[in-house]
């Protein structure tokens, strides 16, 4: 006697609901931790794009045999990468000067305080750079807060977590 035997490899209605059903649960657990930490990716963005923007100005200083600098507008929340050549002597940012980049922090990111006089950085030829100061960044929600410092004598770039203040710490590493 002949047989047919039938293919029981399918998927039944029921398990593709069930499926569907589980992912959905899943993903509503994990939308809100998402949402949560996004304004701490954005503020870790920022600020290495910032610090970014910081080397490339001294890079570029040392490359061209020229000074260039990064003004900070607090109130607007942006910096400007710049090429100072309006007056070198002065070592601030001006209308004449050569504009290479204006960047945004971006949305729920703040950059609170500059200590740099006339919240401008401005390196030399030989990498130093015009005083030592700091830029304090942090996200809209105070989360995640982070402090950008600038030596003078070498133009080193230094990340601190949390405010940090070269004579005193409020929270972060060295």
């Amino acid at each position: 006697m002949f047989r047919l035997h039938r293919n029981q490899s399918g998927v039944t209605l029921i398990e593709l609901t069930i499926v569907a059903v589980l992912v959905g649960v899943l993903a509503a657990m994990a939308v809100p931790k998402w949402l949560e930490y996004l304004p701490q990716m954005r503020t870790k963005t920022a600020v290495r794009d910032t610090i970014s923007t910081l080397r490339e100005a001294r890079s570029l200083a040392i490359s061209r045999k020229t000074d260039y600098g990064v003004y900070f507008d607090v109130y607007d929340g942006n910096y400007t990468l710049f090429a100072n050549t309006a007056d070198p002597a002065n070592q601030a940012f001006s209308d004449e000067d050569s504009v290479i980049t204006r960047n945004d922090v971006g949305l729920e990111v703040h950059m609170n305080y500059t200590s740099f006089p006339n919240n401008c950085v401005v390196f030399d030829p030989n990498g130093a750079a015009s005083g030592t100061g700091t830029v304090m960044v942090n996200s809209g929600n105070y989360q995640s807060m982070y402090t950008i410092e600038v030596l003078q004598a070498t133009g080193r770039v230094k990340l601190h977590e949390g405010y940090y203040y070269p004579e005193t710490y409020v929270s972060g590493t060295n």
